[in-house]
């Protein structure tokens, strides 16, 4: 399954994480000998990073309960309009899965 258009890759989002991180670093690593001045600025790139991933992930979280649901609506929907072959699906399963627990337990 391809993500939707305008979706963040996986990639891009792990890049943001580690400039986050990165600028977090630097922050603490600066923190002790930098000015006043600086420091606020460094402090401010941090809080806007987290702020922009946070929201971003946010997105990412909705998107995704979107598209589960819209895939559980699908799932029902087709369960109620083809019972029948719903129910020889499970059958066939639940009988294949009887028939491959009970070699596996024969040959002990």
């Amino acid at each position: 399954m391809t993500p939707p258009q305008g979706t963040p890759s996986r990639d891009h989002l792990f890049e943001e994480f580690n400039a986050l991180v990165a600028d977090t670093m630097e922050l603490l690593r600066s923190a002790p000998a930098a000015n006043g001045e600086l420091l606020g600025a460094s402090r401010a790139a941090v809080e806007d990073g987290l702020a922009s991933a946070g929201a971003r992930l946010e997105r990412i979280r909705d998107q995704s309960l979107q598209q589960v649901q819209s895939l559980a609506h699908a799932g029902d929907r087709y369960v109620h309009e083809n019972p029948w072959r719903t129910a020889g699906i499970v059958a066939t399963v639940s009988a294949l899965a009887g028939l491959v627990a009970g070699i596996l337990i024969s040959r002990r």
